[in-house]
């Protein structure tokens, strides 16, 4: 049997404005959580491939130099890690910073991504045993500072985002 006595209120504006700012809130926090997501997955892929970098370099450096193993993880590991957080500097500098550092920055991130390039070329292309592998391997070890700067920005912008909106 139903109760025929109970009349519904009308709901009044503040209500329902409340009701829809809950619903939004649930899905930025959804879609922030997402975001953190993808940011942890791509900086895992970024750590794993600046490792497989980090191996080339080494091997380069020691090939270059004749120096010892453990200077020649100091000397790649300062390169690589110095690449890093020089993009990462001039990506969260003002931009009164950014003018004092700029070109400095620049020069050294292109270096250190033509350095590194350079390694991983070496490690790929070295032993290839006809030109056509020879050919990939270059294009791999080309790709390999490519793809840790593009996945640097990517990172980066998703981290700023994620932190001006929570």
């Amino acid at each position: 049997m139903t109760n025929l006595n109970v009349v519904r209120l009308p709901q009044s504006r503040n209500s329902k404005k409340a009701a829809a700012r809950v619903r939004k809130g649930k899905r930025a926090v959804r879609s922030l959580r997402r975001q953190a997501m993808i940011a942890t997955g791509i900086g895992a892929v970024t750590l794993s491939i600046i490792g497989l970098s980090l191996s080339h370099s080494v091997h380069g450096v020691q090939l270059v130099t004749g120096c010892s193993t453990w200077e020649a993880w100091s000397m790649a590991t300062a390169i690589e890690i110095g690449f890093v957080l020089t993009k990462l500097a001039m990506l969260i500098a003002t931009e009164h910073v950014r003018r004092q550092i700029g070109t400095l920055a620049n020069c050294t991130i292109i270096g250190t991504l033509a350095g590194m390039a350079a390694m991983n070329v070496y490690a790929f292309a070295g032993n290839a045993s006809n030109t056509l592998l020879m050919i990939a391997g270059a294009a791999i070890g080309l790709a390999i500072p490519a793809l840790i700067y593009a996945f640097m920005r990517v990172l980066a912008a998703l981290w700023f985002d994620y932190q001006s909106r929570s």
